[in-house]
């Protein structure tokens, strides 16, 4: 912090951190563009009532990875 070298520990944080910016950032396009044109199966309630139980469950989460633009293409 005050011009003492970063230990592995950190230096290995400060790698991850990288990761999770890409990740958000992937997020939020996803976000963007699916507010523009939404899947009609996922409207307010599914956001405000459903996404907990469809996270949990593996078909439903990759139903709404694929619908956000989140798969691995």
């Amino acid at each position: 912090m005050h011009g003492d070298t970063l230990g592995k520990k950190h230096q290995d944080r400060l790698l991850r951190l990288e990761d999770l910016r890409a990740i958000v950032r992937r997020l939020l396009r996803s976000f963007v563009e699916f507010a523009v044109a939404p899947a009609s199966s996922y409207d307010k309630s599914f956001w405000q009532e459903q996404l907990d139980a469809a996270l949990v469950d593996t078909a439903e989460r990759e139903k709404l990875r694929e619908a956000l633009k989140l798969t691995q293409s």
